[in-house]
């Protein structure tokens, strides 16, 4: 995505609509939303067995709406501004002068991985967990300071840490060593795979031509 895709066209003809289109009853509108929610919910499959999460989606999501508001504001005689952007999408003004001018950095900045991503991350980074900011960071044990129970607590907002725990033991990032008080808990690398973005794209794309888009 570069940035001159986003840059304004004048064509002759109207801008944004100024109130709903006449005619477009509820059965109408509950039809798009269900529509939506199940392009959404069909992309969030796709997406959640790469590891990502809201965030990306949002973010996403976010540069496609703008990029769709200066589309339709350049085929109108209103003068398009991140002010009016921003009244139309209702994104905030400042991430609409973001992503006008680099797309690819807002979505770098701005998306989320999942939870259990953001703990292992932070397992990496945070000094309290790593403090040697060694790869991989050392093994933790589940509870006191400086524990598995800490990270979770500390990085991964509301989810239960024997929720996660037993997630990441599921998905292979995690294994048990020793028993009892001498258990630990040990990060392991996730293989990296370079058919990965290939594999996404793919995935999506047929996804959209699904919806006829």
């Amino acid at each position: 995505m570069q940035n001159q895709h986003l840059e304004p066209r004048r064509r002759p003809g109207k801008g944004p609509s100024k109130s709903p289109r006449k005619g477009a009853g509820k059965g109408a509108e509950e039809g798009l939303n269900h529509q939506l929610v199940e392009l959404a919910s069909r992309v969030g499959e796709v997406l959640l067995e790469r590891d990502r999460g809201i965030g990306y989606l949002e973010a996403t999501a976010k540069v496609g709406m703008v990029r769709a508001a200066v589309r339709v504001f350049s085929r109108g005689e209103r003068r398009m501004t991140n002010s009016t952007i921003a009244v139309a999408t209702g994104i905030p003004r400042h991430e609409v002068a973001r992503i006008l001018r680099s797309p690819e950095a807002f979505i770098e900045k701005f998306w989320r991985a999942n939870r259990a991503v953001r703990v292992a991350s932070q397992w990496r980074l945070d000094p309290q967990f790593n403090p040697n900011q060694t790869d991989p960071p050392p093994p933790l044990p589940l509870s006191g300071d400086g524990s598995f129970t800490s990270l979770v607590r500390k990085h991964s907002g509301d989810i239960p840490v024997v929720c996660m725990r037993d997630y990441m033991l599921d998905a292979g990032t995690l294994k048990e060593e020793g028993k009892g008080d001498a258990m630990r808990l040990v990060l392991l690398p996730k293989p990296a795979d370079p058919e990965d973005d290939q594999e996404l794209r793919a995935k999506l794309t047929a996804v959209i031509e699904e919806f006829d888009l």
